[in-house]
């Protein structure tokens, strides 16, 4: 063998080796990172399940601030007051609301207030920026009681203005009347 055949196997040699420990480098960069890659994954999981917690915070907080707010602005006692001691548990009826809008000038104002407060609630449900169960806790019966109240006045300002004005407040009664209405009942298969 001569020096040129020594030389051309260990260049060989070097080569192999070389491209042997290439291919390992390489592999063991793509197994580093495919783990990168899958802590990534498993850390933007985490992070959307931490949004997803702080975002159901944030909506609990918000729906209790609008509550507050509600409560502090009053315009209910200041309706009561304007509607002059008439019982608003049963359904006003238009003639009623319409013959005191003649002797108080605020009482449509207030009106307005209270139920585009409510109608506002109802779309913020709607939309995810309230969170139902803390607005129906803290107000599901003053709205129900709001809602049946001036109902006939409601429809008026349908036919006369817009047909879809307090829909989303309506539907969101509507909806908490048919769970309380709703009968549980249980499984037929096998009687248990």
């Amino acid at each position: 063998m001569n020096n040129f055949e020594i030389i051309s196997i260990v260049i060989a040699s070097l080569a192999l080796f070389l491209t042997i420990g290439g291919l390992y480098y390489a592999g063991n960069q793509i197994r580093l990172t495919r783990e990168q890659l899958t802590n990534a994954i498993k850390l933007i999981e985490l992070t959307k399940e931490i949004h997803q917690g702080n975002h159901d915070w944030n909506r609990r907080i918000a729906a209790q601030d609008a509550i507050v707010a509600f409560r502090n602005q009053n315009k209910t006692k200041e309706l009561r007051d304007a509607l002059g001691g008439i019982d608003i548990n049963d359904a006003i009826p238009l003639k009623t609301i319409i013959k005191k809008f003649g002797t108080n000038s605020e009482l449509k104002g207030y009106i307005h207030s209270v139920l585009n407060t409510f109608e506002g609630y109802s779309r913020g449900i709607l939309q995810g920026i309230y969170d139902e169960e803390v607005i129906k806790k803290g107000l599901k019966g003053t709205m129900i009681r709001y809602f049946n109240c001036f109902r006939p006045y409601i429809i008026h300002i349908r036919e006369t203005r817009n047909p879809l004005l307090y829909n989303e407040f309506e539907g969101m009664i509507n909806r908490w009347k048919t769970e309380e209405t709703k009968v549980d009942s249980r499984s037929q298969i096998g009687n248990s």
